[in-house]
């Protein structure tokens, strides 16, 4: 599906009958079974939108059933965006959202699941120095919260 895009000035503008469109700290969100995606000005980076593109691109449910699934999307999506416009040089921020997600607060898998689904779609990438930085320091947060030795 080709996306469009929709600036729009405040999370405010986005249409309130899409879930999550009530975030303040959105910088937008894709809808990729309607191809749209909306972009708050002055807030959505370049590579947020190319992360965004690639879900509508792919037509990616809101929510796939298996949470490795939903990993491979959100990394693949960033790969996407790092690939076209070099951004985000850095990934520990999502990472560490990505985990929440499917630790917590939509698949409840456990962490040690959730280490193992991300080192596995990130050894299947070509990662910059950055990310693999950042996924060293997800490791070593894991390996303190979870009390495991190196």
């Amino acid at each position: 599906m080709k996306p469009k895009i929709h600036y729009v000035n405040s999370y405010r503008d986005i249409p309130a009958n899409i879930p999550t469109a009530n975030d303040p700290t959105m910088q937008g969100l894709s809808i990729p079974k309607t191809g749209d995606i909306y972009a708050i000005k002055g807030k959505t980076t370049a590579g947020y939108l190319q992360h965004e593109i690639y879900h509508v691109k792919k037509n990616h449910p809101t929510k796939p059933r298996d949470y490795r699934d939903f990993i491979s999307q959100e990394i693949n999506a960033s790969y996407f965006a790092y690939r076209n416009v070099k951004q985000p040089k850095r990934i520990l921020m999502e990472l560490r959202a990505i985990f929440n997600d499917v630790t917590a607060n939509i698949y409840n898998v456990t962490p040690r699941q959730a280490m193992i689904a991300i080192h596995a779609i990130l050894n299947k990438l070509d990662i910059p120095n950055g990310w693999s930085n950042d996924y060293k320091r997800l490791v070593a947060e894991y390996n303190r919260a979870y009390a495991r030795s190196k």
